[in-house]
């Protein structure tokens, strides 16, 4: 008799023991699962700059110049400068030979560089060819080239970003002054825009030096920006996830202004260093 109740009660045993086993099994599979239905959260900080649109385009510096010659066929007999050279208005580039001359002397009329001396000593010269080409670096020129799509939105007076390859980290502005409207290049068609460029002190900038540009149409100035990625449209509205101090999500309306496609400026119902969230 005592066999028998010794036997159920360990039957009685293995069974509670079973039942606690599948019972904790069971929740801790649940723990895990509603840990993997937690949807991962991306942050974007709400943050203050400009914000910019444009046309994005490409080109070199140009440095506009002026041709030096005789007024008459003449032999050149000596070339005071070479490639390169800086030069003052006045200075002596070259002397030559010749019956009519008046002063065989040939002089800069500018301060600049030498960016060429097609002429050679003992050359006989015909017509008026060039003996030196002089550029003034303080005009230097942006040439940029421009594609048939984006040309009838570029006008005299548009502002313009440069970055230059050889300053990848600076960024220089400058002003279109002329648009070019006959073709450049046939394929792919492209316009040429010149535009002033604003120099620095500590920045050498030379003739063929090639840059990135961005033709601004609109921009906005020192304004609260945000990832586009980070706003939600809802019934008409634009709504971001904010967290409130116990770790919950909510939604907030926010305004919007301006926008370059990857930012928007933000006008009411956001401040700046806020973190909004994105799920997934």
């Amino acid at each position: 008799m005592n066999g028998k109740k010794t036997r159920k009660r360990k039957i009685v045993t293995s069974i509670i023991v079973i039942s606690v086993l599948l019972t904790s099994t069971y929740l801790l599979s649940k723990a895990n699962k509603s840990q993997e239905d937690v949807m991962p959260l991306r942050e974007y900080e709400v943050f203050r700059d400009d914000i910019t649109a444009g046309i994005s385009a490409s080109g070199y510096l140009y440095l506009p110049s002026v041709n030096h010659y005789f007024d008459i066929p003449v032999q050149i007999e000596e070339v005071y400068v070479r490639k390169g050279d800086t030069v003052k208005a006045g200075d002596k580039i070259a002397k030559a030979v010749g019956t009519e001359l008046e002063n065989p002397n040939l002089y800069s009329k500018l301060d600049g560089v030498v960016l060429s001396v097609p002429s050679v000593e003992g050359e006989m010269t015909a017509g008026k060819p060039i003996v030196a080409q002089i550029g003034d670096p303080k005009k230097i020129t942006a040439s940029i080239q421009v594609s048939q799509a984006d040309i009838s939105e570029i006008e005299v007076g548009q502002p313009v970003q440069f970055t230059l390859n050889a300053y990848p980290t600076q960024t220089l502005q400058g002003i279109v002054t002329d648009v070019q409207f006959a073709p450049k290049n046939a394929n792919p068609v492209e316009y040429t825009v010149y535009a002033s460029i604003d120099t620095q002190e500590d920045m050498l900038l030379l003739e063929g030096m090639t840059f990135s540009a961005q033709l601004i149409q609109k921009q906005v100035k020192d304004v609260l920006c945000l990832s586009n990625k980070a706003i939600q449209l809802r019934e008409g509205k634009q709504i971001v996830l904010l967290m409130d101090e116990e770790g919950n999500l909510f939604e907030q309306e926010i305004q919007t202004g301006f926008s370059d496609g990857r930012y928007s400026e933000i006008l009411s119902g956001l401040s700046e260093g806020e973190i909004v969230y994105v799920e997934g």
